[in-house]
């Protein structure tokens, strides 16, 4: 029986020293990187009296007939930081200004509506729509008196006849009532000459010519990699207009100036460009009767993560080194020219991918490394190319420290002597099936049991009762099973990336030291299985966190 201790106790250290190769093919997670928003859709601070200023600017695009851009204006505002005493006044004016964009931009139209029937010799046809014409009229009017009296008491609220002639503020507010007047002005003149078709076509016929734009581009783009910007300007005019040139900007900054017509551009963009929201503009200005246009596009910059296809060991003594070697791939086909780069602990080797993405790293193993135990080698891949994120990937590796391990053997017959003499005998099997503290391939439970610690009442088993409820949920809530040769720290990486959060990988260390490790399992590890159990249930799958 002695042998037999000592046999036990020497092949521990033999298992645990053995190399096994494996070969993995996942995606690397992305590094952690500063993302775009969107300036449009971010709050903005505005003091009370600036908001004069604000409107001014929408009344000028509604004079200038671009109803589009103005109505952006007005509601650009509703996400301005605003002082609660005038928010609601603000509020009720933004609708108000909104309806009285829509009416403008309809009335003009059906102004030409109306003269291109009377042209064509529908002249019943054109007093149908010249008879809508004057009702809109004299709804917006009335919107505009509406207007009229919600700027005054804003300025009222906000104080503004306090402030200096000379503030800009109170010179907004004031050519901000002056381009009301103007506004009603064009109203008035729409009605009187909605009554007559003759009035009508002459009037129509001094009405500026409307420009469009039609845009298209990829909806996601990468920095770095060219994409096309396609599209064409149209001008609804008897002749084109001469020298002018339609702008390109991204996010405010130029692009490219086109000529007017139809267009297309090869555009890149700085390889400094944030993943996130952007905007893509093109703008024709005005000239002479040919009014301006502006259109956008919301372009989503992304950065491609690269997969990884690795060959490393499972196992690995230190002092000693171990090969990890593999393929780098993404959406655009190989990774080439990358820097790969492998840590363990205070050990870092790296290497840089060949034109085939493929690469081979050896890392040397110090005997700092612990006794015995899991490790993770941390693979992290830089590519060199502006359009691919860097990713990180976790490899699992266990390690033994031979330095450690010869004085663990010296130790294990005394520990197999212990053994034997205390007399444990396990209980025999049972018909049909293995017993309790077997390994029974495939089964969560008996793989965790065989570790041989699980006894319950201990620290050790009711950490291991935890981890085992744990596996449960997991399983259940990915769908995903644990292979018949799957580690438990394999497993928890197969789920990493449909469990949020990392509370069950926490969980899968705790329940590795707990079988495996020569530390004794504390009250204070099973506390913290219990609070790591506590953030599992809102991490898993299904789960509004």
């Amino acid at each position: 029986m002695l042998l037999r201790g000592l046999a036990v106790s020497t092949l521990l250290v033999l298992v645990a020293s053995l190399q096994a190769a494996s070969l993995a093919s996942q995606a690397a997670s992305p590094a952690r990187t500063p993302r775009h928003v969107d300036p449009a859709a971010l709050p903005t601070e505005v003091e009370a009296p600036a908001v004069s200023q604000w409107y001014l600017a929408a009344a000028r695009e509604y004079l200038a007939r671009r109803y589009r851009e103005g109505r952006m204006t007005v509601r650009e505002l509703d996400l301005a930081n605003l002082p609660p005493e005038i928010r609601a006044v603000v509020r009720d004016l933004n609708d108000t200004l909104i309806k009285e964009g829509v009416i403008l931009e309809a009335a003009e139209q059906w102004l030409r509506e109306a003269s291109a029937l009377i042209d064509a010799g529908q002249v019943d046809a054109a007093r149908e729509v010249l008879r809508r014409l004057d009702g809109y009229v004299r709804r917006g009017a009335i919107l505009l008196d509406d207007s009229l009296e919600g700027f005054r008491d804003l300025a009222r609220r906000v104080n503004l006849e306090a402030l200096p002639p000379e503030a800009p503020q109170r010179r907004a507010y004031e050519e901000l009532l002056r381009l009301a007047a103007r506004a009603k002005a064009l109203l008035l003149t729409y009605g009187a000459v909605s009554g007559s078709p003759q009035q009508a076509i002459a009037f129509a016929r001094l009405l500026p010519y409307r420009t469009a734009i039609e845009l298209a581009a990829p909806s996601t783009v990468y920095p770095g990699r060219p994409f096309p910007v396609s599209g064409r300007v149209v001008e609804q005019a008897p002749v084109p207009s001469k020298g002018r040139v339609l702008t390109l900007a991204f996010d405010g900054r130029t692009l490219a100036e086109l000529p007017v017509g139809r267009f297309r551009k090869e555009v890149v963009l700085p390889p400094g460009t944030l993943p996130g929201a952007h905007v893509l503009r093109a703008t024709v200005p005005p000239r002479g009767r040919y009014l301006g246009a502006t259109a956008e596009r919301r372009i989503e910059v992304a950065l491609a993560v690269p997969s990884l296809e690795v060959r490393w060991p499972k196992a690995a003594l230190a002092p000693g080194r171990i090969s990890v070697s593999g393929t780098a791939r993404s959406k655009f086909g190989p990774v080439e020219g990358a820097v790969v780069r492998a840590r363990i602990g205070r050990a870092v080797a790296e290497a840089r991918t060949s034109r085939a993405g493929e690469f081979r790293i050896e890392l040397v193993l110090p005997a700092s490394v612990k006794l015995v135990g899991p490790q993770e080698v941390t693979l992290t891949v830089v590519p060199v190319e502006p359009w691919h994120a860097p990713a990180e990937l976790g490899l699992g590796l266990f390690v033994v420290n031979l330095v450690n391990a010869g004085f663990l053997a010296l130790l294990l017959p005394v520990a197999g002597v212990a053994l034997v003499r205390s007399g444990r005998r396990a209980p025999p099997a049972r018909q049909g099936g293995p017993h309790r503290g077997a390994y029974r391939e495939g089964v969560p439970e008996a793989r965790v049991e065989a570790g041989g610690r699980a006894i319950p009442g201990t620290p050790a088993g009711q950490l291991l009762s935890i981890y085992l409820d744990a596996l449960r949920r997991v399983q259940a809530a990915t769908g995903i099973p644990m292979g018949p040769s799957t580690t438990l720290r394999e497993f928890a990486q197969q789920t990493r990336r449909t469990v949020r959060g990392d509370a069950f990988l926490q969980m899968t260390g705790l329940a590795e030291l707990a079988l495996y490790s020569a530390r004794p399992v504390t009250g204070d590890l099973v506390d913290l299985a219990r609070r790591l159990m506590i953030r599992l249930e809102g991490e898993l799958p299904g789960v509004v966190p």
